[in-house]
């Protein structure tokens, strides 16, 4: 019910708005003519063939003649207009509705979705062409049911109900089909059917009364007769006007539908979507709003997270599941930008992260680096989501149309993207700090203004990185594989504190500073393959411990090596060092200085 009557209201305001009253008059000039030709051509012999058909009924003549008899004889005069007019009638507004369908419902549309929408995706399901077969399917239905039921608009009661009803289950079908065809895909549409088909269905009756009351006018009788030409247009264009309602109507609740939906379809019920405002709030009705806008909410009081190392957040189905046992845990790294590959800018993302890693006891399992190519940002992240692994991706996140990474996020998960609340409140608390710094006003309608808040539309789901440099925040999401993702922007300044934030907050558990050593030796005049089955051994001897090797031709210091060592736990580093030592013996190499390293 909440959906229903916001979305009426929406409508109700938005028929105030300029271009609509102006997209009125467009079917309005087409269907005056219409009518006024057929007027013009047929009017008369209606009327001759009605007043024909009536005489010559003999129970007619009879109820003529009491007419008469009771002083109301006149009454014989207008019945015949009566009579083509209701019959014109549902030929008005079947004509009405499809001109309506085809000529303003997609502008209506398209207004409705820029104004409120313009972060929903468009999935396209419903093509021009399946459009007018769709509305011309439902028409042959209606025009049939309405011959059908002539006989009883006889019947004083029906005719008051039926037409109407008819007219509604046409507008609802025709007008939620076009609501939805260009954002929501095939399944989604069946699917809102399904779940509202009660409520669209009484919009649409709605109409039909709505639609009907033009009539009332007709029927003055011997007023048409001399009013004829004003109260035809003023009749249509109030038939048009009403579907014009009725579409906005329908897109505003079909839209709002579409987008609860999506939330509850990327949203565990451990984790329930929140009712968002959509970015484009600010123009509801007109130029004058209806209303100022609420001042933006303060930033919700942080709250607990939850390890990503121990939960699956996001996961569409089953319950939380550990991502992978801590020993094992991978830490990845992703570099998104253009600028990277063509080295205009030299990457400083890597080492930094290896040092805040290693400063935790924690180690870079692998590094990738994407251009700013949709396709490969997209499957990169479906891997990493994949992959079990925790990944921090860098840059990428911003508005600017080179910027792709939120949108392929959303795509490798498979879900939407939406404006997040507390995104929202903090990027709206960053803009009006500028203004303060600027000392200028802070004004939220400001088209640039409105286009930042782009870098809060979030996939469904999304958690929260909070930004200490610029409060405009990053975000982390979980996929189905396990691989959980930490998106922070490109510039080190915000990137690095983001990416300790993330760290301290969901993997303090993973943290072994002091638990991990490497033990390693210099070793002169020896060949890797020569040193190989002494480093498998190890390496199937203690399991618990990396065996590595790191040759060098031109080392400032020790010129051609090999450093050969094991890293791990102390404990079993401890043990496998003398084995690895031990074996060296036969080889008689020339050995050089033994090096620790403790992380």
């Amino acid at each position: 019910m909440t959906l229903l009557l916001d979305s009426f209201w929406r409508a109700v305001a938005y028929c105030m708005h300029p271009r609509v009253i102006a997209l009125s008059f467009l079917p309005l000039v087409i269907m005056v003519a219409l009518s006024l030709g057929l007027g013009y051509f047929y009017w008369e012999p209606a009327l001759d063939w009605v007043r024909v058909s009536l005489e010559s009924s003999a129970w007619i003549t009879r109820l003529w003649d009491w007419l008469e008899g009771v002083g109301v004889g006149k009454l014989k005069t207008v019945l015949a207009p009566l009579i083509v007019i209701f019959a014109i009638t549902p030929v008005i507004v079947v004509l009405s509705l499809l001109f309506v369908a085809v000529l303003m419902t997609p502008a209506l549309v398209a207004l409705v979705a820029e104004r409120r929408f313009p972060h929903l995706e468009r999935k396209r399901g419903g093509s021009l062409a399946m459009s007018v077969l769709w509305s011309l399917g439902s028409t042959l239905l209606a025009v049939v049911a309405l011959v059908i039921s002539l006989p009883l608009w006889l019947v004083p009661p029906l005719i008051l109900v039926l037409p109407p009803l008819i007219w509604g289950w046409l507008a609802y079908r025709v007008m939620t089909f076009d609501a939805l065809a260009e954002h929501a895909s095939k399944a989604e549409r069946q699917e809102i059917f399904r779940r509202h088909r009660g409520w669209l269905l009484g919009m649409g009756v709605l109409s039909g009364y709505l639609g009907a009351a033009p009539s009332l006018v007709w029927a003055s009788g011997a007023l048409f007769a001399a009013a004829f030409v004003i109260l035809v247009p003023l009749a249509i264009w109030i038939y048009t006007l009403v579907f014009a309602f009725s579409s906005l109507w329908f897109a505003h609740y079909g839209l709002a539908a579409l987008e609860k939906l999506r939330a509850q379809a990327g949203v565990t019920a451990a984790s329930p979507p929140e009712v968002l405002e959509p970015v484009g709030w600010r123009d509801e009705s007109s130029p004058q709003r209806l209303a100022d806008p609420p001042p933006p909410p303060p930033p919700p009081p942080p709250t607990p997270p939850r390890p990503f190392a121990q939960t699956k957040r996001w996961r569409k189905t089953g319950p939380p599941t550990p991502l992978r046992p801590e020993p094992d845990a991978v830490f990845g790294l992703i570099i998104i930008g253009d600028e990277i590959l063509s080295g205009k800018r030299a990457d400083k993302h890597l080492p930094k992260v290896i040092e805040l890693l290693g400063a935790r006891g924690l180690s870079v399992g692998w590094a990738d680096y994407v251009g700013d190519s949709p396709a490969r940002i997209t499957a990169t992240l479906a891997r990493a989501f994949a992959s079990g692994d925790t990944v921090f991706s860098c840059g990428g996140i911003g508005a600017t149309p080179d910027d792709h990474t939120r949108q392929c996020a959303a795509r490798a998960l498979g879900i939407d993207l939406v404006l997040h609340p507390q995104g929202e409140a903090l990027i709206r608390e960053r803009m009006q700090d500028t203004a303060r710094e600027q000392d200028t006003p802070y004004d939220p309608d400001r088209p640039d203004n409105i286009h930042r808040l782009n870098m809060g539309v979030f996939p469904v789901g999304a958690q929260i990185i909070p930004n200490p440099y610029n409060k405009i925040p990053g975000f982390s999401c979980a996929g189905p594989g396990g691989g959980a993702v930490h998106f922070v922007p490109g510039f080190p300044v915000m990137a690095w504190p983001m990416i300790e934030w993330v760290l301290d907050t969901h993997y303090p558990h993973l943290f072994r500073a002091g638990t991990w050593v490497e033990q390693s030796v210099i070793i002169f005049g020896a060949m890797e393959a020569t040193l190989t089955p002494l480093m498998e051994a190890i390496e199937r001897a203690h399991a618990e411990v990396k065996v590595f090797s790191l040759p060098s031709v031109d080392h400032p210091q020790y010129g051609r090596h090999i450093e050969l060592g094991v890293k791990g736990d102390p404990a079993r580093v401890a043990q496998a060092w003398p084995a690895l030592l031990a074996g060296l013996q036969p080889f008689n190499l020339k050995l050089g200085p033994e090096l620790v390293r403790s992380v």
